[in-house]
């Protein structure tokens, strides 16, 4: 049993003396042109915007092209395109983010903040477990504080 696994070893041992001049040396990258660069599609997008259009009498390319037919259409009352080209030239408006009936989403003091909380696990756990679980820490936090009675 022991010639075998001795057996075993010496061939690994020669299979790994093989393999050593293959074997990337301290410091050595084993990618030295790193990851192939890739284009993102925005980038695909923009490119491809701005190849020329095949016969345009007017020479455009394709972005100057669906720019003046979205203005053409803003111009003609379609209020979706006048949307478009206001949203790219101004941005897009600020979305009010509010709760019910406008209110914050979330409250914005401690006080605030715990309420609801505490409103929302009551709602989850029932009335009487949550009030068990409140009697609870109460006690802990006092044994803590070494009021124990």
């Amino acid at each position: 049993m022991d010639a075998d696994k001795q057996e075993q070893n010496s061939s690994k041992a020669e299979r790994l003396k093989r393999l050593e001049p293959f074997q990337w040396k301290p410091g050595q990258s084993g990618n030295p042109k790193g990851r192939p660069k890739t284009i993102t599609l925005s980038e695909a997008y923009r490119a491809a915007l701005a190849q020329p259009v095949p016969r345009d009498p007017r020479g455009r390319c394709f972005a100057e092209k669906i720019a003046d037919a979205i203005v053409l259409k803003a111009s003609r009352g379609d209020c979706r395109a006048a949307e478009e080209i206001c949203n790219r030239l101004e941005g897009r408006p600020p979305q009010a983010l509010t709760g019910p009936n406008g209110s914050p989403l979330l409250p914005v003091t401690r006080e605030g903040l715990t309420r609801t909380i505490y409103e929302m696990v009551r709602e989850i756990v029932g009335e009487d477990a949550f009030q068990e679980a409140l009697d609870l820490l109460k006690e802990s936090q006092r044994s803590e504080q070494g009021d124990v009675h």
